[in-house]
């Protein structure tokens, strides 16, 4: 399965328990993009870290 299919996955799952799931769903969406959609078995925690880092000041995100 790639990142992008277990997000979206994840998101509808969210969606069906009546949660409105939209800022958070942006956020998944942009770690697809930052660390790239290939195999979920591949996504290491040095790319999770990179994302989380991000390149702006820390907030409370």
């Amino acid at each position: 399965m790639t990142l992008s299919q277990v997000v979206e996955s994840y998101i509808a799952y969210k969606r069906s328990l009546g949660k409105d799931f939209k800022s958070k769903a942006v956020k998944l969406r942009a770690f697809v993009k930052i660390v790239g959609d290939g195999d979920i078995k591949q996504v290491n925690p040095c790319a999770v870290r990179r994302f989380l880092d991000g390149s702006g000041p820390v907030t409370s995100n």
